[in-house]
């Protein structure tokens, strides 16, 4: 009995390995991205950022999240129709590199969860990152949070 019992979990690990291998298809995408803390004030003028996402698919939340991270000011002038984007799930440390007001900390994400994430179109840059009008745009998320340089 003892043996037939260890036969039956056995079997029951190699079809949860299965079904869950089974699970990794393209439709998981990202649906949106938080950023904390979404307000801080600068202490020795930087402060740590960290990026969630949030998924149409489990793991519904996902903590750190792989993306890209952008500070302005200062203002990028973009060099190019594709920006490259390196993808991190590394807190991101902003500078206030002697300006003083409030500086945009923004994180992007591709939505396809299988995405390589290496670029992204100037038109999608210009709405996410640097005019923040849109949370997403071209297969591509965001999310700003501010920091305030005293």
């Amino acid at each position: 009995m003892k043996g037939f019992s260890n036969f039956l979990f056995a079997l029951f690990v190699l079809a949860v390995v299965a079904i869950a291998g089974c699970g990794s298809d393209n439709s998981r995408q990202l649906q949106s991205l938080t950023v904390s803390p979404a307000s801080t004030i600068a202490q020795s003028g930087q402060a740590q950022f960290t990026a969630s996402g949030q998924f149409n698919t489990a793991p519904m939340s996902v903590s750190p999240a792989s993306v890209s991270w952008w500070q302005s000011p200062p203002v990028i002038d973009p060099p190019g129709a594709m920006i490259g984007i390196a993808l991190t799930n590394q807190p991101f440390t902003a500078q206030c590199f002697g300006f003083h007001g409030t500086i945009n900390v923004t994180a992007v994400a591709p939505m396809k969860a299988s995405g390589s994430g290496d670029s992204m179109p100037l038109s999608a840059f210009l709405d996410l990152v640097r005019n923040h009008s849109s949370m997403q745009d071209s297969g591509f998320v965001a999310s700003t949070a501010q920091m305030t340089c005293p």
